[in-house]
């Protein structure tokens, strides 16, 4: 369990961490663009 556990670290692909560091920029921004430009249509 432990050797499998390790291969899966080693052998991670950044683009993944990348893609959720991403999208939660994106979530971030749409938000503060609705706070600076009142955005009614991004707003719950």
């Amino acid at each position: 369990m432990e050797k499998q556990n390790i291969d899966f670290i080693k052998n991670f692909n950044p683009v993944w961490f990348a893609t959720i560091l991403g999208f939660g920029g994106i979530a971030m921004a749409s938000v503060l663009i609705t706070q600076i430009f009142d955005v009614a249509w991004l707003r719950r």
